[in-house]
């Protein structure tokens, strides 16, 4: 999908957070180099889940992308 995404005239600058259940450095490696501004693991534990994704709205409402 990134590799698509980069390709598209209108898409290619379009800023892309991958949050994916790998944490193999491969995964990880191959996202940024086609162009992730950011990877995140996914958390197993429900509760740890839930506050990363609380963090994650707080930044980009910080931020202004909200």
């Amino acid at each position: 999908m990134l590799a698509w995404i980069r390709e598209q005239p209108v898409l290619k600058r379009l800023r892309v957070y991958v949050l994916s259940a790998s944490s193999r450095m491969e995964d990880i490696e191959q996202c940024y180099d086609l162009g992730a501004c950011s990877y995140l693991v996914k958390l197993s534990n429900l509760n740890e889940l839930t506050v990363m994704v609380q963090c994650l709205l707080a930044w980009l409402k910080i931020n202004h992308f909200t």
